[in-house]
């Protein structure tokens, strides 16, 4: 899954990422249709939730089960307005000013690969929100996990590849995970009591109660990351090529039952 992480440890360079309203105009801001076929040429899947689409719990399959968890908020704001009144509630909250041309977020960028995705949310935030965003992209990997670790950012993508349970994509943002402390910070007594509820759940349909609940929490009530894209796969296999298993997670290929005719 692809995502944008916001710098809730410091604020960010801006001292605005704190705030959840700010959070959720930035995700909400992003057309992620565009950003798709923007930076991957429309091959991926744009991504609301930050569990993918493959995912399950048993027999039921996870997004079937939960939907687009930030359907509610897209219809709410589904205009440049709406979405630059709500990004000035938040200046209001943090006693800033709400003049959205004065404001600048810094997208922090590793370069190489990954670099057209600043352009691409230096574009849509600017058209979208009205402000401005200032893209820093960094030399090479150790120049960019420094300015990371020194907090020099409000905005950076990322991605990750779990396995076929949502909880290897949720346990990523516990408060005493690793990853979250590198990647943005987000810290919530609610999501890690949440979680905790896992240890006891004896059901599927309890696993899947406290897994959507978790991921509302994070996605659309926290906004703690914004989903972006979800990678898809295409693989072309021969005629002659038959008993090959491709996994959704894990290995790309699994040989065991393969032969060729």
């Amino acid at each position: 899954i692809g995502f944008l992480i916001f710098n809730q440890h410091t604020g960010g360079t801006s001292g605005l990422m704190k705030n959840v309203k700010i959070r959720q105009a930035v995700s909400l801001a992003i057309d992620r249709s565009a950003y798709n076929k923007a930076i991957a040429d429309g091959q991926d899947t744009p991504a609301t939730n930050f569990v993918p689409r493959s995912t399950t719990v048993g027999d039921t399959n996870f997004y079937k089960y939960t939907g687009n968890v930030l359907a509610k908020a897209q219809k709410q704001y589904d205009t440049k307005a709406k979405l630059q009144a709500l990004f000035q509630e938040g200046l209001k909250e943090l006693n800033k000013s709400t003049d959205l041309s004065k404001t600048t977020l810094t997208f922090l960028s590793p370069g190489g690969d990954t670099a057209d995705i600043g352009p691409v949310i230096k574009q849509q935030l600017e058209k979208t929100l009205g402000i401005n965003v200032t893209v820093k992209t960094q030399p090479d990997a150790a120049a960019f996990s420094a300015a990371r670790d020194k907090n020099q950012y409000d905005l950076l993508a990322n991605g990750w590849s779990g396995g076929s349970d949502p909880s290897t994509f949720l346990t990523l943002w516990q408060s005493s995970n690793g990853f979250q402390r590198y990647f943005g910070g987000y810290n919530s007594a609610i999501y890690d009591n949440l979680y905790k509820q896992l240890q006891t759940a004896d059901t599927n349909a309890d696993r899947l109660k406290i897994f959507k609940a978790l991921q509302e929490q994070l996605v659309a009530k926290d906004y703690g990351v914004a989903a972006t894209t979800s990678t898809n796969s295409q693989i072309f296999v021969s005629k002659s090529v038959k008993g090959l298993q491709t996994p959704v997670f894990g290995t790309a290929f699994n040989y065991t039952t393969a032969y060729k005719q």
